[in-house]
Formats: C-alpha cells, sequence, structure tokens
C-alpha cells in the first residue's frame, strides 16, 4: 500500500501477476538536491525509464501513461502516478 496525499494505491488488487510495478523514487533529489527545472527533470525520468526498458527488453515496458509507474518521495511521504497526479 502506497498513501499519497490521502489517496491510497493497493497493489494487492487489479494488476494481473506477472504485471511488473515500478516505483521511482527519491524524485525530491530531483528538485532539491540537483536543482534541476522541470524540462531537465523530465528528460532526467523519460531516459531512466527508457534504459530500464531496454535493459529488461521488449516483452514488458514501463510507460507512465500505462499506469505502471508511481513517481515517490519517502522523505516528503508521497507517491503518486501520472492519473492521479493530473486529478488533482
Amino acid at each position: 500500500m502506497c498513501e499519497a496525499s490521502g489517496e491510497a494505491f493497493d497493489f494487492r488488487g487489479g494488476f494481473e501477476p506477472s504485471q511488473l510495478i515500478l516505483v521511482v523514487t527519491q524524485i525530491d533529489r530531483l528538485i532539491l538536491e540537483l536543482r534541476l527545472p522541470p524540462n531537465d527533470a523530465y528528460f532526467k525520468l523519460r531516459y531512466v525509464i527508457d534504459d530500464l526498458n531496454a535493459a529488461i527488453g521488449k516483452s514488458r515496458f514501463f510507460k507512465p501513461e500505462s499506469g505502471n509507474v508511481l513517481f515517490a518521495s519517502g522523505k516528503f511521504q508521497f507517491c503518486f502516478s501520472l492519473s492521479s497526479f493530473a486529478r488533482r
């Protein structure tokens, strides 16, 4: 269970057992430590996800727009998907 600002993502249901979910953690470091502008942060995240997709092959892809990628920060205790972020 990942609670994100009052919203909970329940990983026990809604996904096939063989479906993978990628959780990109420490999102806060892109802004606070690396001080990346939004556009650069986007390209950094895109590079990480594309690189991981290339490493695991074509049978499984992580696509934030498909809902199988979550972004999180343990320090600030938040977790969101693109769809949950767009609803806010």
